[in-house]
């Protein structure tokens, strides 16, 4: 070691003069911008450094396939391992700046030349199956979205799922004590952030979007592994196709993160990438995990079962096989869909006998008209048939494009399926679009006008969804402000997007047993349309549900006594504009003896505000 230590400190000053000169240069003598100019510097010391600590410090007989990617990596590992530094120390724990820069000066260096000397300057072995590279990536993709995310507002669904998920571990029944019209699986999803957030001290916000980074992790680390398997790209493609891959996974959902259907999308994804060329043998445990794992995502949603039904039916006529239904992948995911809807009959039986049957009268009501529904996807949907067309044209002998496009197909049917044109069902149809791009890109039989074409339909995908910004909720916002100093909140709306992430915002409690009173508008709809003297027996199932969801959120109040009762006078889903949820709920003579405890506080044009007196 000592005879390196010479080597390396003078490599690494040379390294750093570099990176200081060149960055000057450029700012001086170019109109490169200074972020661009000490990028330039940055990637010119990087240049000195691999080739002196490859000469002089390590004394390497070079592979530039299989140590220049390595190499780049410790790289980026050193320069976030200082900014992360530089953050806790300086930025949050408010030390002075010299001692941030000292702690650098030591465990840069250190980590640096353990991985040159450990990982990166070494005979190359198992180049097709080594993990170390698809785990750095991983892991520092995991943490740029980390911290791309870090403070920014949750979706409204989300929210509602910390609120709930906390309410259910501390002894609240899901689907009595808290209605839900989704299946329970996305609770037990969201219990690893609450119990995260509990044993750190972390808001549960926080703590969710830590679970992600890991979730999203160990993914692409598994997505590395799969195609790392397969041996059909070469190192350098490989890390391009999972930068591309993590690309794909954030991208779609950039305004939506962790919504189920972002779920899905991520969890399945390795098994997906597991039908490319070559396809995974039948005989493979590989393929019996990848299933397992896209399962967890398939159960969140009924509607997205529509993946693997028309994979099996794509590799049907393809194969002309009728052996392909009862397929390893095939038989994990029936096994597991069986057994998660045996464990939600036994341990939740409320979802199948209160939550479905209200759900089959009411929940059409949140239908779109195909004019939204088909509008929001149809510049996507052609855009991205361009795409697959100069992918097929650019590879005729490939199978991928015809198995990617059954795959985001499958995304597109589920978006139609659930026909409410809400912009997060669209994550599926998008995300598996990115994701056939950036397979068609790497693939090595791709001619080149055909690939220019795949690189403008992903880059006008990722402009388009990029510039649609984070999720922001300016009316939930200006609802907080209204209420501040409130310690707990309900709001009598069919938006979900009004009610707990208003609770979130105002850092008040959630009073109510309802992410949104969703039932109300489907029922009042169908009265409207039905004739009682001949559909006597729909009528009564839905004014019993009215009269239940109504006495519910009555108990709500009474239970919880909020600070603050917001009424929405313009909710949305009903058929008759401007539903007056007052009088809705003075049908029952308790509800305005809790409101003589009121006082109407705000009014505007959309919203009354009551506080308690």
């Amino acid at each position: 070691m000592r005879s390196r230590l010479v080597p390396f400190v003078l490599v690494g000053g040379a390294g750093t003069a570099t990176h200081f000169l060149t960055a000057l240069l450029l700012a001086n003598l170019t109109t490169l911008s200074g972020i661009l100019s000490n990028f330039g510097g940055f990637s010119a010391a990087v240049l000195i450094s691999y080739f002196g600590h490859a000469r002089l410090t390590f004394r390497t007989e070079l592979d530039h396939q299989f140590h220049f990617p390595r190499f780049v990596l410790a790289a980026g590992c050193g320069l976030i391992l200082s900014t992360a530094l530089t953050w806790i120390t300086y930025d949050q724990m408010g030390r002075p700046f010299w001692q941030a820069m000292a702690l650098v000066a030591v465990t840069v260096p250190v980590l640096t030349y353990l991985l040159l000397a450990g990982w990166v300057f070494v005979q190359k072995t198992h180049r097709g199956q080594d993990l170390w590279i698809g785990g750095l990536i991983s892991a520092l993709c995991g943490g740029a979205v980390l911290w791309l995310f870090w403070g920014d507002l949750l979706s409204h669904d989300v929210i509602w799922y910390l609120f709930a998920t906390e309410r259910w571990l501390g002894g609240e029944a899901l689907f009595t004590d808290l209605v839900e019209i989704n299946p329970p699986l996305n609770f037990y999803y969201t219990v690893p952030a609450i119990w995260l957030s509990q044993a750190s001290g972390l808001l549960p916000e926080s703590a969710q979007y830590v679970v992600f980074a890991w979730v999203y992790t160990l993914v692409l680390l598994v997505s590395w592994w799969v195609i790392g398997a397969k041996q059909t790209l070469t190192l350098p493609r490989r890390i391009v196709f999972q930068l591309l891959v993590a690309v794909a996974l954030i991208v779609p959902a950039y305004g939506n993160l962790i919504q189920r259907d972002h779920l899905f999308l991520v969890l399945v994804t390795p098994w997906v990438l597991a039908l490319l060329p070559p396809k995974e043998p039948d005989n493979s445990a590989r393929i019996y995990y990848l299933s397992a794992l896209a399962a967890l995502g398939i159960c969140l949603k009924p509607h997205f079962l529509v993946l693997p039904i028309l994979v099996t039916l794509g590799a049907l006529i393809r194969d002309r096989d009728w052996r392909c239904i009862f397929s390893p992948s095939n038989r994990v995911m029936f096994v597991i869909g069986v057994l998660y809807v045996l464990f939600v009959a036994l341990v939740h039986p409320a979802y199948f006998s209160k939550i479905v049957p209200h759900a089959r009268y009411t929940y059409d009501s949140f239908s779109a008209g195909s004019g939204v529904v088909i509008g929001r996807v149809l510049i996507v949907a052609l855009v991205g048939l361009i795409g697959f067309a100069a992918a097929r044209i650019g590879n005729k002998t490939s199978s991928a494009p015809v198995i990617l496009l059954v795959v985001t197909l499958a995304g597109l049917s589920s978006y139609l399926l659930q026909w409410t044109g809400f912009r997060y069902q669209m994550i599926p149809f998008v995300g598996f679009l990115m994701l056939g791009f950036s397979w068609f890109i790497v693939d090595p039989g791709m001619r080149r006008f055909p690939l220019g074409i795949v690189v403008i339909v992903l880059v006008i995908l990722v402009q388009t969804n990029l510039l649609r910004g984070k999720y922001a909720n300016p009316t939930a916002v200006a609802l907080a402000e209204w209420i501040t100093g409130a310690k707990s909140v309900n709001v009598l709306t069919s938006f979900v997007s009004f009610g707990p992430v208003t609770a979130h915002l105002a850092k008040a409690q959630w009073a109510s047993s309802y992410s949104t009173i969703w039932q109300v508008p489907g029922a009042v709809n169908k009265l409207e349309k039905t004739d009682c003297s001949i559909e006597w027996e729909a009528c009564a199932a839905l004014q019993e549900i009215l009269v239940q969801t109504r006495d519910d959120v009555i108990d709500d109040l009474m239970a919880f006594r909020p600070d603050a009762l917001i009424v929405d006078k313009n909710s949305g889903y009903f058929d008759t504009p401007n539903f007056d949820w007052m009088a809705f709920f003075a049908t029952n003579p308790a509800f305005d003896q809790i409101m003589t405890g009121y006082r109407l506080e705000a009014v505007s044009d959309r919203f009354d505000i009551w506080r308690l007196k």
